[in-house]
């Protein structure tokens, strides 16, 4: 789906997943930014959070337990930057947490679900408009992710954004939600997950990354996705590549940690 332009330095986009049939516990691996879902015609479980009228997904470095149930998806993927902007609070205040929109949006919530139910998708631009803050991203913040998405360490990154490590460290917990370390690592494991099939073996794709070898890579893969870079290719699904299905155990052993 198209993204309005007001909310382009906020949302990366927005998307709808009709029902595909498919049920259970599921592992989620992150990317780097928040996101916002809610369930039309069906109930959101995500770490114990019931979303009644949505879920806002705080950025987290590992991944989380969620349980599919019946329903279409609609959501949100949220740019680095946007939580201050779209919610007057700091990135860190949701890191690593499931908040149930009510919580934070009150009745704005229960009338975008409303109106979900009823099949307008626009309702949820028009609530993110309602509620986007004017201002850009924090000057300089844009710099520094695109620095770190090429591999530059965090050190270069804030040369690029002018300010020194330990402020860049400051503006990452604060509008990311992750530190800049953490950011890179999450979004390098991404890129190993777009680029998997085109990649000749481990090796090659450890190569394509940038991770220093195949070693490298798979433990980095697990500390992120929570399972091996092999059971990850096993269990994804075409149209839901970060989703692939889990165990009871997983969810015991309290995944999802910041």
């Amino acid at each position: 789906m198209t993204v309005h332009p007001a909310l382009r330095h906020v949302v990366r986009r927005v998307w709808c997943s009709p029902d595909r049939g498919h049920r259970g516990l599921e592992r989620v691996i992150p990317s780097g930014g928040a996101h916002m879902v809610w369930r039309v015609g069906g109930r959101i479980e995500v770490d114990g959070v019931h979303g009644q009228a949505g879920v806002l997904a705080g950025p987290r470095f590992t991944s989380h337990a969620r349980r599919a149930g019946p329903g279409t998806s609609v959501g949100v993927e949220l740019l680095p930057g946007a939580i201050p902007l779209l919610f007057g609070t700091s990135s860190r205040a949701v890191a690593g947490l499931h908040v149930d929109l009510g919580d934070v949006w009150g009745r704005r919530a229960e009338r975008v679900q409303g109106a979900l139910e009823e099949g307008d998708l626009g309702a949820v631009e028009a609530a993110l408009l309602e509620v986007l803050r004017e201002g850009p991203v924090r000057g300089g913040l844009p710099l520094a992710l695109g620095a770190l998405e090429r591999g530059l360490p965090v050190e270069a990154a804030a040369m690029r954004a002018g300010c020194t490590a330990r402020t860049l460290g400051a503006w990452f917990h604060d509008d990311v939600g992750l530190a800049p370390v953490r950011w890179a690592r999450v979004r390098r494991v991404r890129r190993a997950m777009d680029l998997a099939d085109t990649a000749e073996d481990g090796a090659h794709l450890a190569e394509l990354v940038g991770f220093a070898d195949h070693a490298h890579l798979c433990r980095d893969f697990r500390a992120v996705a929570g399972s091996t870079l092999t059971h990850w290719r096993a269990g994804r699904r075409p149209e839901a590549v970060a989703h692939v299905a889990a165990s009871d155990s997983f969810k015991r052993e309290g995944r999802g940690a910041r």
